[in-house]
Order: structure tokens, then sequence, then C-alpha cells
């Protein structure tokens, strides 16, 4: 018995590792980083062209940037304040989306872009 409860244990530890290092989104969200909105439902949104309040449900809490916004000037200061070759996918939504949502955890930023029909465009996922 001792012997089937040790390759259990061996196992799973195993599944768990190969799950974390091949990237795997679904490890990541749960283990890592449970409070950052899951990738798997960000490219669903996507793929569907989900609207603002799908959206909304998908990352509550999530900042409402909207161009020629004060919130808007926060985000190209930021970005002012880092090298130019970073963030470049946010860079390029900024010229294109009117919307970005934005949520943060310890770990992960999350920006989500939307175009002015309301419908969710992309994302962008960076660690922290």
């Amino acid at each position: 018995m001792r012997w089937r409860a040790t390759n259990a244990r061996r196992a799973f530890l195993l599944a768990a590792a190969v799950a974390i290092s091949s990237g795997c989104d679904l490890a990541y969200d749960a283990i890592v980083d449970p409070g950052a909105p899951k990738e798997a439902e960000l490219r669903r949104l996507v793929r569907e062209g989900a609207n603002e309040a799908d959206l909304a449900k998908v990352v509550p809490g999530g900042d409402w940037n909207r161009k020629g916004t004060p919130e808007w000037a926060g985000i190209e200061a930021f970005l002012a304040r880092e090298p130019s070759g970073s963030f470049k996918p946010l860079r390029e939504a900024m010229q294109r989306y009117p919307t970005i949502v934005y949520h943060t955890t310890a770990w992960r930023m999350t920006w989500v872009f939307v175009d002015k029909s309301g419908v969710v465009r992309g994302y962008y996922l960076c660690a922290q």
C-alpha cells in the first residue's frame, strides 16, 4: 500500500511539473496567479467577438481606460518611463483601439483591447 501512495504522489508531482514547465495557462492561472483573468477566457472573448459586458464578467475590477481621458494619459506616462522596445503589443494597441482594460495582480499584468464598437479584439499578458 505504501508503494502505491508513493507512486501516486510522484505521478501527481510529475504531472504538476510538466504542466507548469510547458507553460500551460491552466496551471499558471490556477497555481501561480489565481486572481488573474484566465487566458483561456480571454482567448474565448476574442474568438467570439465579445462585448464590453462580457469582458467585465471575465475581468472584474479592471481599469477601463478610454482614449482622451486622464486614465489613458496615465498609460502613456507609464510607457514613457519604460524602454521604447518594451510593451510593444500595448504600444501598438494604443494606436489602434480606443479602449484598453487593465487588470493587475502581484504576478501579471493583463491588457485587453476593445474597438470603437465595444468588441474585444485582443489582449496582452506580461509579467509584473
